[in-house]
């Protein structure tokens, strides 16, 4: 407050009043299992902030089989995501199955090189997982083998990887047979510098398992046949419990959306337990829930009639269901790798969000339109979509000159209330912009110059959203109302402390279903 103390002219600045700003909606958490790296993990069951793909590779190693956390960073980073949360579930090193190879023959006290599988859990051993190492003149190459029975693993996500990719094979002197899933040569199985190669380059590249650390102490020689994993430890790969870690990602102030990738690969039954504790937990409405939007994965090798009996039990206007898995592309390695939709699907989420906003469905040719998935696990025809998305089941399609698309977008709302995940996640972004951005109104005198000041912000920010399209109405009085005043806020709720605002908007709904009319105009007569 300026004091004059002559005749002039005074300047004195006023502080802008406090306005409602817009929150994020496009930041998600995936919780799960990551791949092994041997130094600097990050503290398991604890939020980690991940800006880019490089850095979750710095903070929690590459692509690992069986950790599909991993996968799904990757493709949200690829398909238009910037931020993320990662909760990594805890795991200990002997959860780790270990290949013991053998040593050079007379080298003393020297130790097997350690390798382990990429991922925690008994899977290398129920695929007899195997190590084999071979002489190539001189040297030695290293190879990471499934045996087949029959032409197939054990595994049928394992058995689609192997189908579409173009492996070599190898059978050994009992003419059992293997599938080569990757191949390191050139390798000293004596020298230190060599054997250091081996381990940068594997533990960058292969999405099976990792080597180290080096020293000189540990060698590596040819075997005469696969060397198996061991798999004393518990195995995380077959009941993983996500429910638990509810109170973790609650505490994530900006995070919004939620996807557990991890879960597509346990039993579906398994699966439909653990997304409903989660449903109901996490994304409840408050002031119960946190109002986390989780993207849900189908459980792989389902056909139509499977997801439809898998989706029965699952109700919940903050979740919406994704299928079938989809195939990307591992520019690593050159392979195609089947993962669960989330990852990609989130990435979409965010990309609609920031460059058109909540309120449009992350679906379509355009926005839905996922760039790195090179194909489906299924094929999802007009009849299949028939009977999926009137039970609120998004497919994931392949259209021609358009690639492969998201097109479905609804919740697994059974009321009907919110079929539409864009209409949810629009309220849902306006009731945490408002709840943000009206901190300030907290302990204020309960008076009309409060009723006016919080109406004028509210006001101000859904007409932005109503000048940009989230709202609909031809003038503001159809497209929302607030109300703060006398009439909601009588001296019975002024006296126990309570300002009541009461705020309706009106949602604008996606063209779900277009028709176009056509009718033969007939000339008219001259």
């Amino acid at each position: 407050m300026v004091s004059p103390t002559h005749p002039g002219v005074y300047i004195e600045e006023i502080p802008n009043p406090p306005t409602i700003q817009g929150a994020s909606t496009s930041i998600p958490a995936f919780v799960g299992i990551v791949g092994l790296l041997q130094t600097n993990l990050p503290t398991a069951n604890t939020p980690t902030l991940v800006t880019s793909w490089l850095d979750y590779q710095s903070k929690f190693g590459g692509l690992a089989w069986n950790a599909y956390v991993s996968w799904a960073v990757f493709e949200f980073f690829q398909e238009g995501g910037n931020l993320c949360y990662v909760v990594a579930l805890s795991t200990e090193s002997e959860q780790y199955a270990t290949a013991n190879l053998p040593t050079p023959p007379g080298g003393g006290n020297v130790t097997a090189l350690p390798v382990y599988a990429a991922s925690p859990g008994k899977w290398p051993s129920n695929l007899k997982f195997n190590v084999l190492v071979q002489s190539v003149g001189s040297l030695l190459s290293l190879s990471v083998l499934a045996e087949l029975t029959n032409g197939v693993t054990k595994d049928q996500i394992l058995n689609r990887y192997i189908g579409i990719n173009s492996f070599s094979s190898w059978t050994d002197a009992g003419n059992n047979n293997y599938v080569i899933l990757e191949q390191y040569g050139g390798i000293n199985g004596s020298d230190t510098k060599s054997l250091q190669a081996l381990a940068n380059r594997i533990n960058k590249v292969s999405a099976f398992i990792r080597v180290g650390p080096v020293d000189k102490t540990v060698g590596i020689a040819a075997a005469a046949s696969p060397v198996p994993f061991n798999t004393d430890g518990e195995d995380f790969g077959t009941t993983p419990t996500f429910a638990s870690l509810a109170d973790t990602v609650k505490g994530i102030a900006d995070v919004s959306l939620l996807a557990l990738p991890d879960l597509a690969a346990v039993t579906a039954a398994n699966q439909g337990d653990q997304i409903s504790a989660v449903l109901g937990d996490l994304c409840g409405q408050p002031p119960s829930g946190r109002n986390l939007f989780y993207v849900v994965d189908s459980p792989f090798a389902q056909d139509v009639s499977d997801i439809q009996t898998f989706k029965a039990n699952l109700n919940s206007p903050n979740a919406a269901l994704y299928y079938p898995w989809v195939d990307t592309y591992n520019p690593i390695t050159g392979t195609v790798v089947p993962v669960p939709p989330s990852g990609a699907v989130l990435g979409r989420y965010a990309y609609t969000d920031v460059n058109a906003g909540p309120h449009v469905s992350p679906a379509g040719v355009l926005n839905g339109a996922l760039r790195t998935v090179a194909s489906l696990e299924t094929y999802v025809s007009d009849a299949d979509q028939d009977l999926l998305n009137p039970a609120g089941i998004n497919a994931i399609r392949r259209f021609t000159n358009y690639g492969n698309v998201i097109y479905g977008a609804r919740t697994l709302d059974a009321t009907g209330e919110w079929t539409y995940i864009a209409v949810r996640r629009n309220f849902i972004f306006i009731e945490k912009s408002l709840t943000d951005s009206l901190q300030w109104t907290v302990f204020e005198p309960n008076t009309p110059l409060l009723w006016t000041r919080a109406k004028r912000e509210i006001s101000a920010f859904l007409r932005l959203q109503w000048n940009r399209g989230a709202l609909f109405g031809n003038t503001e009085g159809e497209a929302f109302y607030v109300v703060c005043d006398e009439t909601n806020n009588p001296p019975e709720a002024r006296a126990s402390g309570i300002l009541y605002i009461d705020v309706g908007i009106a949602p604008v709904y996606p063209a779900e279903f277009v028709v176009i009319r056509l009718a033969q105009k007939s000339a008219s007569p001259a």
